[in-house]
């Protein structure tokens, strides 16, 4: 029995057993692309806000039904911690409906793959990155998201550029070429103007995304 098989069970059993399943979710959200390097049981709790940002005292679960919380080292990481609840609360509500075992797993495992973000696209000789982005996320349930692929096409934003994180817009800046630059650094990579999706960019930029 595999890890999604093992996960599907223990998320379905009514009278499940949590010994062992640290594991389990730890290798789950590794494959699915999370930065994590611990699980352990427990429950986050996030703040509701106020229209300016500040908190109004009400807090809601961030883990409703699953009993494990994701951490890197000593921090608790809250994104992933969402998904992997949204993700055992898939689990555990399929098997309520009429299909079978080797369709939800397929599902699961659709949702893992799903949740794996864009590999960055190197921009320069220095290393700058851009990030994809970030996927729409509703921490309240909507865990489950789709990311940036390649063949997506690039509209106005397309992203974020690593370390600095300010937004990196495309900009018509000749007749033949278009630029990315950076909102808040300025950095600015022109490229032909007929490149549409990420995975054109990143072929034009190969030499810098060869070893990436």
């Amino acid at each position: 029995m595999d890890t999604v098989e093992r996960f599907v069970r223990w998320a379905s059993d009514s009278k499940r057993q949590n010994k062992g399943m640290e594991a389990v979710c730890l290798r789950i959200l590794k494959d699915a692309g999370f930065e994590v390097n611990k699980v352990s049981l427990g429950q986050l709790r996030g703040h509701y806000l106020e229209q300016d940002g500040s908190r109004t005292g009400e807090t809601f679960a961030i883990n409703s039904s699953c009993p494990f919380k994701a951490m890197n080292g000593r921090e608790d990481n809250y994104t992933a911690t969402g998904w992997l609840d949204s993700l055992f609360r898939l689990a555990w509500g399929l098997t309520r409906d009429e299909i079978t075992n080797k369709e939800i797993i397929r599902k699961i495992r659709f949702e893992i793959e799903r949740s794996i973000p864009m590999k960055p696209i190197v921009l320069t000789d220095i290393g700058d990155q851009l990030l994809e982005y970030p996927p729409d996320r509703n921490i309240m349930g909507g865990n489950l998201v789709d990311h940036t692929r390649d063949s997506k096409k690039m509209e106005l934003c397309v992203g974020l550029h690593a370390v600095c994180q300010g937004w990196i817009d495309r900009e018509p800046v000749t007749q033949t070429h278009d630029a990315l630059i950076c909102r808040s650094c300025h950095l600015r990579v022109p490229f032909p103007k007929e490149l549409k999706t990420y995975g054109n960019l990143r072929q034009h930029l190969r030499k810098f995304n060869a070893a990436a």
